[in-house]
């Protein structure tokens, strides 16, 4: 296993799983979920503004990400797709299906709404941060201060401006990046 500072920054290593078919629907499928989840902030800040007494956990969060997690799942396995048999395998969508169900349940039932958008800000930060740092990418890490920001912006910012920061930087630093990947990698 070649360590990360030896890594070629133009050539990284990428598992036989990872053909082009199968990161371009990675790609879409991470394009999709963004979109999904800044609706869904979009909504619980709407929601605060017009002071609507409804369990958006319950009625906006839950449907969207088990209906979202669903046809991921239903792209990724139906007929069609041009998924390495990795990604198709009941070994990879079983336990993938399970996780998503997990988090979904735990993010409505033990997350305070008010947290949501700082705590996955949070996520998302460490998550560009490895992958930058791992592929040695600048915009990756440009991504990561983002959504650093983003985050100390949701706890320091009233509820209904954090989820509107929320929902604007998920289409900003999530949507527009998968889409443009993928269609860079899509002309490839």
């Amino acid at each position: 296993m070649p360590s990360i500072k030896n890594m070629n920054p133009r050539n990284p290593p990428i598992p036989e799983v990872l053909d082009t078919a199968s990161l371009r629907g990675l790609l879409f499928l991470g394009c999709f979920g963004t979109l999904i989840a800044a609706k869904c902030a979009a909504s619980e800040a709407l929601r605060m503004h017009y002071e609507f007494a409804v369990n958006t956990a319950l009625f906006i969060w839950l449907p969207s990400l088990i209906l979202g997690g669903l046809i991921c799942l239903l792209y990724i396995a139906g007929p069609g797709s041009r998924f390495h048999p990795y990604w198709r395998s009941r070994h990879f969508l079983i336990p993938a299906g399970l996780i998503w169900m997990t988090a979904s349940f735990s993010i409505v039932r033990q997350l305070p709404s008010v947290l949501v958008p700082a705590s996955i800000s949070i996520l998302l930060a460490v998550a560009a941060f490895v992958l930058g740092h791992f592929y040695r990418s600048i915009p990756v890490k440009f991504l990561a201060a983002i959504w650093t920001f983003g985050a100390l912006v949701s706890l320091l910012t009233p509820p209904t401006i954090s989820f509107t920061l929320f929902a604007i930087l998920l289409v900003a630093a999530g949507s527009i990046p998968a889409g443009i990947a993928y269609l860079r990698i899509r002309k490839a």
